[in-house]
This record gives C-alpha cells, sequence and structure tokens, in this order.
C-alpha cells in the first residue's frame, strides 16, 4: 500500500532511479524546412553528445490540484456521486501519475505474464543486443537512440494487445474483444463517446508525430491504474457505500470538465502541463519531467528506461514496436531517395539506415511547435487519409478515422534482419544483383548492409 498525504493522496516515492546514458543533443533550428529533410539525411548530422547522469522520479513540486468547485459534471452523475467525490478521484489518479516509480510499480505483474508469453513464443532477444547505445533528447523527453547495428526485429503476433485484452475484459472494458484503432484526427466528442462505453483505442503510429506519444500509452496507464485500484492504493469507493467499476471510471473521465476546458481523461492521462511547467528549453534534457500524465514522457520512460524500473519485458516488446514503426520512415525515405535519383531500388541509396534514423528523431523533435503536437504532415509519415484506404482495416460507425484491423496477427518469430522486413513491408524484393554483391563483401563490410556513411 502507498503512503497517504493529508488529503489522503498518494505520497511520491522520494527515492528516484538514477542511470547514466550516453545522450546525443538536438539544436533547434529555427530555418528548417520540411523541404530541408532530404538534404540533412545526406549529411552526418553534427550533434553533441555527453554522458548524462539521468535520475528518474517525481517531482519535487506537487501535482496540480482539482478543486470541487472547478468542475463541470453532468447532472446525471450527480445521482451516485458527489463534486467531492470525483475531484478526490481525480486527484488521486493525477498524483498517481505524477509518480513514475508508482506507474512503474503498478506494471510489473503485467511485465511478467509478458515476459512469460514471450520466452514460450521463443522471441525474447538479449538485453545486450536490442537495446540502444545512447538516447537523443528530444522534445520534453528522451528517445531511444537507433537499434544496434545487429539488431533482428521481432514478429510478435499482437502479444501485449491480446493480454491487454484479457486484463481489460475482466473489467467489461473491451468486452467485444477487439481494439479500435485512431488513424489521425479524431475529435473529442467521438473519443469521449467511445472510451464512455467502455471501449479503449490504440493509435497508429505512421501517421503524424504519433510515433512518440505511442500507440499502447493510455491502455498501460490504465492498467496500472486498474492494478493500484485492485492493491488499495487508489481508493473508488463512495459514500454510497458502492465502489465504481472500471467503465464507470471511465465515463467519468471524459464526462466531467474542468472550469480550463479539459476532461479528468485530459489531466489524467494527456497533459503536457508538467513538461510546460518543468523547462523553459524544451531540448534541455537536464529539464525534462518524468510525470506520467504526458503519454510522450510515459512513452520515452518505457523505451528509454524500462529495465531499470523493473519493467524489461515491457521495454523490449515496445522498444521493437517502436524501432519497427520508426524503420518504416526510413523505409518511406529510402524509397523517396531512391525515386529522386533514378536508383533502381531503395537498397542503392548510399546513407545508413541508422542516419535517417535519426534525422527522422530530429525532425519530430525540432519542428514540433508544441510539446504535445501529433498533428502535421512529414516527408517520412503516411497522409491519414492513405490510412484510410488501407486494405487492412475497415472502418466502424465511430467515423472513417476510427478503424478495426482485420489482418491476421503474424506467426511469433523473429526477422533476419532489415532488409527482410524493409522486403515485408514493401513487397519490393532486393535485386539479385545486390544480393551477389553481398556474398563478396569482407565481413567488415557487411555490417553496414546498405553502403558506408556519407
Amino acid at each position: 500500500m502507498l503512503s497517504r498525504d493529508e488529503n489522503d493522496l498518494p505520497i511520491t516515492q522520494s527515492t528516484g532511479v538514477t542511470v547514466t546514458r550516453q545522450v546525443k543533443k538536438l539544436t533547434q533550428d529555427p530555418t528548417y524546412k520540411s523541404a530541408d529533410f532530404f538534404d540533412k539525411c545526406a549529411l552526418e548530422p553534427n550533434f553533441t553528445v555527453d554522458n548524462e547522469q539521468i535520475t528518474i522520479q517525481a517531482s519535487k513540486a506537487p501535482p496540480p490540484l482539482v478543486k470541487a468547485d472547478d468542475l463541470k459534471i453532468p447532472e446525471f452523475l450527480l445521482n451516485d456521486l458527489t463534486p467531492d467525490e470525483i475531484a478526490n478521484i481525480a486527484n488521486q489518479l493525477i498524483s498517481f501519475a505524477y509518480d513514475p516509480l508508482n506507474v512503474a510499480h503498478h506494471l510489473k505483474d503485467l511485465d511478467e505474464v509478458l515476459g512469460k508469453s514471450m520466452e514460450e513464443n521463443q522471441i525474447v532477444p538479449s538485453q545486450q543486443n536490442s537495446l540502444p547505445t545512447y538516447l537523443i533528447a528530444g522534445r520534453g523527453n528522451y528517445i531511444p537512440g537507433a537499434p544496434p547495428p545487429d539488431y533482428q526485429p521481432l514478429k510478435k503476433g499482437r502479444m501485449l494487445d491480446t493480454l491487454l485484452l484479457e486484463r481489460e475484459g475482466l473489467r467489461d472494458v473491451n468486452k467485444n474483444g477487439f481494439i479500435v484503432k485512431f488513424i489521425g484526427f479524431v475529435s473529442s466528442m467521438i473519443a469521449d463517446r467511445i472510451v464512455s462505453s467502455g471501449q479503449l483505442f490504440n493509435e497508429n503510429k505512421q501517421v503524424n508525430r504519433v510515433l512518440l506519444h505511442g500507440s499502447y500509452t493510455h491502455r498501460l496507464l490504465l492498467e496500472a491504474f486498474a492494478h493500484a485500484v485492485e492493491k488499495g492504493d487508489i481508493d473508488l469507493n463512495i459514500k454510497s457505500e458502492q465502489k465504481l467499476n472500471f467503465v464507470q471510471l471511465l465515463h467519468i473521465l471524459v464526462s466531467v470538465k474542468a472550469n480550463n476546458g479539459q476532461s479528468l481523461w485530459e489531466m489524467g492521462l494527456d497533459s503536457v502541463e508538467d513538461s510546460q511547467h518543468s523547462s523553459n528549453a524544451p531540448l534541455d534534457s537536464k529539464q525534462f519531467s518524468f510525470s506520467c500524465r504526458s503519454p510522450f514522457v510515459f512513452n520515452s520512460l518505457l523505451l528509454c528506461f524500462g529495465k531499470e524500473l523493473g519493467l524489461p519485458h515491457l521495454q523490449t516488446y515496445m522498444l521493437d514496436s517502436h524501432y519497427k514503426a520508426a524503420y518504416e520512415m526510413v523505409l518511406r525515405s529510402k524509397v523517396k531517395m531512391a525515386k529522386a535519383e533514378k536508383l533502381p531500388h531503395y537498397s542503392e541509396v548510399d546513407i545508413s539506415n541508422e542516419r535517417i534514423y535519426e534525422r527522422c528523431m530530429e525532425y519530430f523533435s525540432i519542428m514540433a511547435e508544441s510539446y504535445g503536437e501529433v498533428g502535421g504532415n512529414t516527408p517520412f509519415t503516411v497522409d491519414e487519409l492513405a490510412m484510410l484506404s488501407d486494405e487492412r482495416y475497415i472502418s466502424l460507425m465511430w467515423g472513417p478515422s476510427v478503424l478495426l484491423k482485420i489482418s491476421s496477427p503474424q506467426k511469433p518469430g523473429t526477422y533476419t534482419g532489415w532488409m527482410e522486413f524493409f522486403q515485408n513491408k514493401s513487397g519490393i524484393k532486393e535485386p539479385i544483383s545486390n544480393q551477389s554483391k553481398k556474398h563478396g563483401r569482407s565481413e567488415e563490410d557487411g555490417e553496414e548492409r546498405y553502403g558506408k556513411k556519407r
């Protein structure tokens, strides 16, 4: 059980987790334009590199406090709840999400089950071969550096999705046994209707800046909330001697608004307010907030520090998903470069995958105008209109941007490398002439499969 303060709110864990990482620093460039991206890829990045001691813990400043008088509560909710009870529940969730160590603690059970599932399916790579050797200081949060040269992408068969659906179903959430996917912009009215019906969602990472926001982020924080409720660290009991169920909680989160117009969902699960308050320099990693109220920060913690937070399997799983989504962007960039240079195949582009990856992460970080920005087309992501015609999805009653994935999951396993992954995604086989050249390369040359860095 967590200790509580005089307001009966969970006390943040003061002892942080300290790690040392090599961090590449970006520089804000006000002259950078979208059209510059491919020219940037042709140049070796001039990032500064620091060895940085990073302590992951809640801010010493207290989390924001919701007051009952500041809430706009629909009349029907007041039949069973008082404004004070709603404010108390909101403050518990905000305080809980504010502390990354509390959140991580309540995901350890899921991590253990996920690890067993990965082991049973023989897709557990060694930590040494799967974790990045450095981080990138992005806008308000760390970003994993490029994958190790010998990294082999995983075929995970939607294991995490299956585990979450099983757990959510026990709470009558996603009880139809499927998850919807948001493609690009979905209005708050539609999103609120979906959530209040007990349906959660993933988000497509190939559209805009969602890669850094994460696809599973909201579901994982809600999973941590649910586990904390089960263990008594979040109290959903109300004066009518009833206990809110999880669907009722979701309904309250999206239905109750504060005077600033934000819903309790936004304040607890989807706010970059803590990042804004902690820093006056978005790219300065020494000022980063670690509050999990921001999906960008929470996703970053899982990708970059999962092992240190006691969540090694979630880190391995989500980092693999991050790398594959990012390398789809690398592939898209290479295809465009090959076309511009009139090359017969994207593998002829003489720029390493690692450099293009870094340039994509740089673009996401310095071109964003705010901490919470996910919109805006880039040269290497997919226009959301193009995604709407993807035959792997069908639209649902909530509108064209809310889709259901109907393609079957892959059988669990491992790709031989990025070229097999690229071929799987593009459907374009590597020319035989290229394959023949590879057989004649030295072992040293083989380490850079797509040509030496310029």
